[in-house]
């Protein structure tokens, strides 16, 4: 099974310990799941990443958004085509 992950849910996996990271390393630990991400949903954790909330929280991890990017990059497993997230964003509104 694919599975894409919200943006937000991506970051707090990615900068607590909390159920977002306990679900993405559950996803990490099933052969059977394939985490999936794309082009667009990247560059919105890039820019979610600068936001005042989570550079804060960078500061107390000493990450770096490109470090935590490279992180998330490490645990997926698949990458969607470049304009489905696009796609998708558009038929949600």
């Amino acid at each position: 099974m694919r599975i894409v992950l919200d943006t937000n849910v991506v970051m707090s996996a990615l900068l607590w310990r909390g159920k977002p990271y306990l679900l993405l390393d559950a996803i990490r630990q099933r052969a059977d799941l394939q985490l999936i991400s794309s082009f667009v949903l990247l560059e919105e954790l890039a820019d979610v990443l600068t936001r005042p909330a989570a550079t804060k929280r960078l500061a107390l991890i000493a990450k770096t958004p490109r470090e935590v990017i490279a992180d998330y990059r490490r645990h997926r497993t698949g990458r969607a085509h470049r304009g489905s997230a696009r796609g998708a964003r558009r038929r949600r509104r």
